[in-house]
């Protein structure tokens, strides 16, 4: 769950699910991020109020208590339990494949947001749509595998349909490199999740480079 704090209060833009295993099925090791969708199915109104009451509103409150107001975004991972909504991490920054989901649903203006002095002011919109990103990745990533880098092939064949995120590759003056780890994000919206998913996987296929993998059900497994 994002927020935007201004010291005193917060305004809500968004909910992602993210996945963080490393291979389909939500196995293998812990990554950055595989991918991620938005809007979040579990999180209805009697659960918002619940993370907001008893995590991000304390927080708020006991930053400014001991005199250290913060301002800025606030990231809070939540795991949902028998015993309730849990608060596994915050960052103070928009997660990377977890931003490339929100930002395509807020109709507000982010920066209208990020600079207000009074959160109260500011009434905070997001569509209805429904966005998906898939991360494509080196093939032994979450492991270093050092400096091999490959060629990244079949950009140009990606439709509008879909948007392309780097992760740190680069151009050697013929072709557009790998960088290690992460390489590519995938994004795309609908009106549904599958509508998000499919449009994502109709154009994935067609980017690649050796070792190049990526997960084939973000956005499918719930």
């Amino acid at each position: 769950m994002h927020f935007v704090v201004d010291g005193n209060h917060s305004v809500f833009i968004g909910d992602v699910r993210d996945y963080k295993k490393a291979f389909d099925g939500d196995t293998g090791p812990n990554t950055a991020g595989m991918g991620s969708y938005a809007p979040c199915e579990y999180l209805d109104e009697k659960t918002y109020q619940q993370i907001k009451n008893t995590i991000v509103d304390p927080t708020i409150q006991g930053m400014k208590k001991i005199g250290h107001p913060y301002t800025g975004v606030l990231y809070a991972g939540i795991m949902l339990t028998d015993r309730g909504p849990l608060l596994l991490e915050y960052n103070c920054r928009f997660g990377d494949s977890e931003c490339q989901v929100l930002l395509p649903r807020l109709e507000s203006n982010l920066l209208d947001i990020l600079l207000s002095e009074d959160l109260c002011k500011i009434e905070v919109k997001l569509n209805e749509k429904h966005c998906v990103t898939v991360c494509m990745c080196t093939y032994n990533y979450p492991e270093p595998m050092g400096k091999q880098e490959q060629v990244i092939y079949g950009l140009d064949q990606v439709h509008d349909d879909v948007t392309v995120y780097h992760y740190g590759t680069k151009n050697d003056g013929r072709f557009l490199m790998t960088p290690t780890g992460r390489v590519l994000s995938i994004t795309a919206t609908g009106n549904s999740r599958q509508e998000a998913h499919n449009k994502i996987y109709r154009r994935i296929s067609a980017i690649t480079w050796e070792g190049c993998r990526y997960r084939k059900d973000i956005g499918l497994l719930v």
